[in-house]
């Protein structure tokens, strides 16, 4: 037989060629076997940019579950040993079901109005609410803040929204769901400055007739002219 390179004539039992030294047999990787009852990671020839899956192990009559879909097989590898590291019955609860799940618990013992606020505040997640919650990134939520700052909504509201998620994000780590808080990263626009309106002259007047009437009319009235 010919060598693929250099065309010279070399014995077909030869793996290399002793001239060029090109190698003449390719040898395929063997893929090293899953012990059983650790997931399982393969390859979809139906899916084209993230064709790796990694599953978890069946587990008696229940088929096993989906945790992601990669690019490479490695990242799927990944994924599958961290799920290892990090098992949870909760693998794909939704931001929406971990929120209804939290509510009850997080919740208990506070005010109604505090109950209102987070209310309001998981309203604005609406558009992600369904997503799995693992999947979630800092993106996703700069987004939306992004998105709220440019319609106007106040400073507090937002911040709501980023304590809200900081509260989710410390219950699910603590039902070992995800091992990362990604609300922290939220940038939220700058705090507005607040102004206190001084006393209108009126006021100011009222206050100097009431000096010796009312307790401590005398002290506002000198803290007002003195710039306090």
């Amino acid at each position: 037989m010919a060598c693929k390179k250099c065309r010279k004539e070399i014995n077909s039992d030869w793996l290399h060629c002793p001239w060029c030294g090109v190698k003449q047999k390719s040898t395929k990787r063997k893929t090293t076997k899953r012990e059983n009852g650790t997931g399982s990671v393969y390859k979809r020839s139906d899916l084209k940019h993230r064709p790796w899956v990694a599953a978890t192990p069946a587990k008696g009559n229940k088929p096993p579950e989906i945790i992601g879909y990669y690019a490479t097989a490695q990242e799927a590898k990944d994924a599958l040993n961290e799920f290892r590291k990090h098992p949870t019955t909760k693998l794909n609860i939704t931001l929406k079901e971990l929120y209804e799940e939290w509510f009850p618990v997080g919740l208990k013992g506070k005010s109604l109005k505090t109950e209102e606020t987070y209310r309001v505040a998981f309203q604005k997640l609406k558009p992600i609410e369904n997503k799995k919650f693992r999947d979630l990134r800092t993106g996703h939520f700069q987004a939306i803040i992004d998105g709220l700052d440019n319609d106007g909504l106040s400073y507090s509201a937002m911040h709501h929204i980023k304590v809200l998620l900081g509260l989710l994000y410390k219950y699910a780590m603590q039902n070992d769901i995800v091992n990362k808080n990604y609300a922290q990263f939220i940038k939220l626009p700058k705090k507005p400055k607040g102004i206190k309106p001084a006393f209108t002259d009126l006021q100011i007047k009222t206050i100097e007739k009431n000096i010796g009437k009312v307790e401590f009319a005398d002290c506002i009235y000198f803290l007002c002219y003195t710039g306090l």
